[in-house]
């Protein structure tokens, strides 16, 4: 409840950016997060490349990817894969994890046998991938219907 009230919070704030409906600081504050709280939805790992809604299990069609590209595949417990992409790249060896808890779906690229980690200090950075590696991940982003990636120049 209390998030929701915060997201109706910034709701009003972008309606209404002069405070000319609720001028007073008073009725239109947000409620403090409880402590310890956090709102997922907006902290995000530097890792993840697409969180979406898939109603099918994902984990086929990943495999089935990867198998098209000759990539190595493997499952990591009921409601994950991991897919490397590729061996022998200039770049360091990077992996695609897929993390299903149906309904959704996220997608990281991390390096070669990490995790992901929820809170940014302690977690790996925003993966640096070759031209290559994004349109290999640029593939696998349109076989699940989703927006791709666009080209980055290295340290950008």
């Amino acid at each position: 409840m209390v998030l929701t009230q915060r997201t109706l919070v910034d709701l009003i704030n972008f309606i209404d950016p002069d405070w000319i409906r609720f001028p007073d600081p008073n009725e239109r504050g947000k409620l403090p997060l409880p402590p310890g709280g956090m709102d997922r939805k907006r902290i995000r790992p530097l890792t993840e490349v697409a969180r979406f809604r898939y109603e099918t299990d994902p984990v086929p069609l990943l495999a089935s990817w990867a198998h098209e590209r000759g990539l190595r595949f493997e499952r990591c417990g009921k409601s994950g894969a991991r897919v490397a992409l590729g061996r022998g790249w200039r770049t360091l060896r990077q992996d695609v994890l897929l993390l299903s808890s149906p309904p959704w779906v996220e997608l990281h690229v991390l390096p070669h046998g990490h995790d992901v980690v929820y809170d940014r200090p302690s977690g790996p950075g925003r993966p640096v991938l070759s031209r290559r590696q994004i349109d290999v991940l640029k593939s696998l982003l349109h076989r699940f219907d989703r927006p791709t990636l666009p080209h980055r120049r290295r340290g950008h």
